[in-house]
């Protein structure tokens, strides 16, 4: 018979692998009643069932501006606890007077919402949806984290404000935003921009950009997601394909929901408390900023390589096996990125810090979880042998 020990340790193992499979799901506090297509596709009600986010986490939405008083983002709004609102004194001696919710460097106030005469006023706000929103018209990848507003874009030319990119970025690294996202598409860099990206990557902080969009998706990839330090994210359609106008190149990561005309589009928030549908890999991106966001739920303390890792080993391969320039390491998983990231919890992080492996082994299936219990109960099999 086989020791105590040997049962107990089984008896562990077997629990982990059953808390590790899907039985059916739910969706707890979620007001949802049919997930759209976007989320299917990542499998995001099982993620659900690991996590649903943390209010403790922030992401730094730096583009048009949020309008929080949509009753799907009301409760999704961050507030910078050390700075007491309209009292005119910068509190936090951050520069910034009276910053309770964000900045807007092209005014130069504390009002990081929509403007009326902005022709994509409404381009932050359905970000903010894809990522936090929550009521029983449109729910987000992370219905439990805020939203950090950070508004750059110029409603005039409809460029980002040049010192507001590096100022912003620098804002979140300060403030201490978990993710940063710029579904943003520059021709060149400021100065100092690169710099600022990079103290966001010392801070642990990872940063989603875009592979941008093009009438034929055989263009270059896009700044900032063309910099090393930005995670690239390009565009599938509803069939599980690149999304015909989603840019390729060496610096693709990674792909999302992003929506095809035609096909199936992505429905999100708008200013006013509307909804608007849309396509673009600017909405593939929150996807995956809202995954990150899941994951740093979990381990806020993992550093951007490893997170970098996860989403690269969880995603499903869509072309040949491995990496290509098209779609990356493939399309975006969200159950399998948190199942893994339990694992690096649990196991690896006792033994390594890189994901995703033990032994070189990938825990992205539950397979690896069968085979260490069958090495270890051999290994006290062999002891009991010897013992005797």
């Amino acid at each position: 018979m086989p020791s105590k020990e040997l049962l107990t340790l089984n008896f562990i193992l077997i629990f982990i692998l059953f808390l590790n499979f899907d039985l059916g799901g739910t969706r707890a506090d979620l007001n949802i009643v049919e997930l759209p297509w976007n989320l299917q596709q990542i499998d995001i009600a099982r993620a659900w069932n690991i996590t649903q986010g943390s209010e403790d986490i922030a992401v730094a939405v730096i583009d048009t501006g949020v309008d929080f008083s949509h009753p799907a983002l009301v409760s999704s709004q961050w507030i910078n606890n050390r700075e007491i609102a309209n009292n005119s004194i910068d509190d936090d001696n951050n520069g910034y007077i009276d910053d309770y919710s964000g900045w807007d460097w092209v005014n130069s106030d504390n009002n990081p919402g929509w403007q009326f005469d902005d022709e994509i006023h409404h381009h932050g706000t359905f970000i903010a949806g894809i990522i936090a929103a929550n009521n029983s018209e449109v729910v987000g990848i992370a219905p439990k984290v805020k939203i950090m507003p950070l508004r750059v874009v110029d409603e005039a030319k409809l460029i980002p404000n040049p010192q507001g990119l590096e100022n912003s970025v620098e804002y979140a690294v300060k403030n201490n935003a978990s993710v940063i996202i710029m579904s943003l598409d520059l021709l060149i860099g400021p100065p100092g921009f690169r710099d600022s990206l990079r103290s966001a990557i010392s801070a642990n902080i990872p940063i989603i950009g875009v592979a941008g969009n093009s009438d034929y998706g055989n263009e270059s990839i896009v700044l900032p997601g063309r910099f090393p330090e930005v995670i690239a994210v390009g565009a599938s359609n509803p069939n599980k394909e690149k999304a015909d106008y989603s840019n390729i190149g060496e610096e693709i990561e990674i792909l999302a929901p992003g929506g095809q005309q035609g096909i199936g589009q992505i429905r999100s928030t708008s200013i006013q408390g509307g909804y608007r549908v849309g396509f673009g890999t600017s909405y593939a991106a929150p996807h995956v900023a809202g995954v990150v966001g899941l994951i740093k739920s979990i381990r806020n303390d993992l550093s951007v390589e490893d997170i970098r890792s996860i989403l690269h080993s969880s995603a499903q391969d869509l072309n040949d096996v491995g990496w290509d320039q098209e779609t990356g390491f493939g399309l975006l998983n969200a159950s399998a990125a948190l199942e893994l990231t339990q694992v690096y919890e649990t196991i690896i992080a006792t033994t390594t810090t890189r994901p995703p492996g033990l032994f070189g082994i990938s825990f992205t299936s539950h397979f690896g979880f069968i085979l260490v219990l069958m090495l270890i109960t051999l290994f006290f099999r062999r002891k009991r042998r010897i013992s005797s």
